[in-house]
């Protein structure tokens, strides 16, 4: 982060040091294309972690790898993943088994087993007002398996070939049923192949190869190829491919082959340069079934004193042009400009050239990114206090053309300040039509050895050019830290977010959450502490939300008044005793952003001993109390727990709650029984 990437939290932007190509290579050995713009589409994958307002350890996350070697030829692994909902709770479990007979040469087994949907894709185009879902969600009680088996072996590491020569053969399934995050559709998928790849002599290099791909009751897909690489002096290279393919559409039984040829003549211009030139033409189409793929392409990659780099390639055919064009240049140490751009058109009239996805043969991805992508930016350090980008991207790979213009600053002064702005103009082309976004941020904070502040403001406005709907955001962020004295500090937040969409107030959406509190720990005798905070919070969550358990319920608005009090005081090496206080005041409503309010006056007290046992381990030991005053209702009980000193700075233990409710007095629900994990820093 701030070397290869920058985020923009409020916006939900993440932006690239250097823009993201709209493919990459293919990583098999090969020289056809299978279309103008070739290769495998590029996708950032971006995992994140969030902090939930409350613990509940109904749904808790949790899940262990490891991995052992039982001397230089046998490796043993195991991986477990449990995430406790509350109602459907998913569970991912696996296992490995790798033989190994020297550096590259292994059998590896691997088998998995899921419970459940691991999670719905989301994909939204309005900033979380709306999302559509990209797996299937609907079945209920899902359980499915992967299995995979994989086999490489290195002959010249083994002694049994001079040169290199590599093989390999692998064959996977995976059930319609199992479920991970980054791979649930919700279809029976076996993959298999081999692949064997040979030096002769110093010159020559064979490559072959065979693979099949099988999305039951969809389609299959086959590929069969084998390429020659023959170096010619110390700068040229040929290259020669046969490659054969086959698809069969499973609901019409439609089968059609094809049989594809290509060569390349690939030369290196000093150290910095390389250029190559490729043909390629259909040999048989299966009278006329299969759309011709014959094409020409050149491509050029260059390097220049490590601040240049340029990569291209052109080419022409049968089913369109396309081009690539990617260009980065080190002006000096502190500006860096760059630029990208895709094009590429599809003239095939294959009827199985879709975008239906998976693919081994390349019949269906030639179709799937027929458009022109563009960007091109610049980011400059203007001096050790200020830096400044600015990008512009425009792409039309989907019907309209989408716009989109990025400017920001970020400055830091030698006083402890900072101050940053980002501006967005985009026209984006959402599942509706194209959605005129504009997006102001700002931000400032200051640091020093007793403030800590931060704030951060962004307005955004999306415009429908298909009608007269405008969606109008603010959203703030604030934290101010003030150290009073060395035992006393003052700590305080303020949240904030309105949506007001004029089509429909339905869609209308409000968070505030504000927060003040004062800690006091003693320096130089910390035997007495205590915390006092005050929360102030309303909530109309958007229409997306709702609840995990029911998706056609939303979330309880509510408007609530926190108070709170807690202390510890410790007696001897031992024994240390505490209790928490703490009120809400809140009114509730049911029904999103309709009906009426009813109050709702909630009291809760705990008195907590801990002891300290031997060496590093604690025990714990509280009774809370929970009253709710409209309902003339009380609930209490007993909590247990252990907890193990990891360092120190840090405490982690695991206990059990006999009640059903948390000292969270935001949480309104009653799910909070069983085990818990707890994690406690100390500074």
């Amino acid at each position: 982060r701030g070397r290869d990437y920058e985020i923009d939290e409020l916006q939900g932007r993440i932006i690239l040091g250097r823009p993201l190509m709209q493919i990459a290579q293919q990583s098999a050995p090969s020289i056809i294309s299978r279309g103008p713009l070739d290769g495998n589409l590029a996708i950032l994958i971006v995992d994140y972690e969030y902090l939930p307002s409350g613990f509940d350890a109904n749904q808790l996350a949790a899940g262990a790898r490891a991995k052992h070697w039982f001397g230089d030829h046998l490796a043993i692994g195991g991986s477990y993943l449990s995430e406790g909902r509350g109602g459907e709770d998913y569970e991912l479990a696996g296992i490995d088994v790798t033989l190994a007979a020297g550096n590259g040469t292994y059998l590896k087994v691997e088998a998995a087993s899921s419970e459940a949907t691991q999670t719905e894709r989301l994909f939204s185009t309005d900033g979380g007002l709306s999302f559509s879902s990209l797996n299937p969600t609907a079945q209920q009680n899902r359980a499915g398996d992967a299995v995979g088996v994989e086999s490489r072996v290195n002959f010249q590491e083994l002694g049994w070939t001079e040169g290199r020569t590599t093989a390999a053969a692998w064959w996977r399934r995976v059930d319609d049923q199992f479920s991970i995050a980054r791979r649930d559709d919700g279809v029976d998928v076996y993959e298999s192949g081999v692949e064997l790849i040979t030096e002769w002599g110093e010159r020559t290099t064979v490559s072959m190869r065979a693979a099949q791909v099988e999305r039951e009751l969809q389609v299959t897909d086959e590929d069969r190829s084998a390429q020659v690489d023959y170096r010619l002096g110390e700068r040229g290279i040929i290259s020669a491919e046969m490659r054969q393919l086959s698809q069969k559409l499973a609901s019409t039984n439609l089968k059609i082959d094809a049989t594809l040829a290509a060569l390349r003549y690939a030369h290196q211009f000093g150290t910095t340069t390389e250029v190559y030139l490729t043909g390629q033409a259909t040999v048989d189409n299966d009278d006329g079934q299969y759309d011709n793929n014959d094409l020409v392409s050149l491509g050029m990659t260059h390097a220049l004193n490590g601040r240049t780099s340029v990569t291209g390639e052109v080419s022409t055919g049968h089913r369109g042009e396309g081009a690539s064009l990617s260009l980065s240049h080190d002006v000096n140490a502190d500006h860096t400009v760059y630029g990208t751009l895709t094009h590429s058109t599809d003239r095939s009239d294959n009827p199985l050239s879709t975008a239906s996805g998976s693919d081994a043969s390349g019949f269906n991805q030639s179709r799937l990114l027929p458009g022109n992508t563009i960007a091109i930016g610049h980011r400059s350090r203007i001096s050790n206090q200020l830096d400044v980008f600015n990008e512009t991207t425009m792409a039309d790979v989907r019907g309209p053309v989408s716009l989109g213009h990025v400017f920001g600053l970020n400055w830091k002064t030698t006083g402890g300040y900072s101050i940053g702005t980002t501006i967005q103009r985009s026209d984006i082309n959402a599942d509706r039509g194209v959605v005129e976004r504009t997006a102001f941020t700002l931000s400032g904070g200051y640091r020093s050895p007793k403030l800590n502040w931060v704030s951060r403001i962004e307005y955004r406005d999306d415009d429908a050019a298909f009608s007269d709907e405008s969606v109008e955001q603010w959203v703030s962020i604030n934290r101010f830290d003030y150290k009073l004295s060395e035992n006393l500090r003052l700590l305080s937040r303020l949240n904030y977010a309105d949506t007001q969409d004029d089509a429909s107030q339905l869609d209308n959406a409000k968070l505030v959450e504000g927060g003040l509190g004062i800690a006091y720990r003693p320096i130089a005798d910390n035997r007495v502490n205590w915390l006092a905070k005050y929360t102030y919070l309303y909530d109309l969550t958007s229409a997306g939300q709702v609840d995990q358990f029911n998706s056609t319920r939303t979330l309880t608005d509510q408007r609530s008044h926190i108070a709170s009090i807690e202390g510890i005081k410790r007696f001897g090496p031992r024994w240390s005793v505490g209790a928490k206080l703490a009120r809400r005041v809140s009114e509730l409503r049911l029904s999103r952003d309709s009906g009426d309010w009813f109050d709702s006056t909630t009291d809760f007290a705990a008195v907590r001993a801990r002891y300290h046992l031997i060496r590093q381990w604690d025990a714990l030991l509280e009774y809370r109390w929970l009253r709710v005053d409209e309902a003339q209702s009380e609930r209490q009980g007993w909590l247990v727990g252990v907890d193990r000193h990891v360092g120190a700075n840090m405490k982690i233990g695991i206990g059990y709650n006999f009640t059903d409710f948390s000292d969270d007095l935001t949480q309104l629900d009653y799910e909070y029984d069983g085990f818990f994990l707890n994690v406690l820093g100390k500074y």
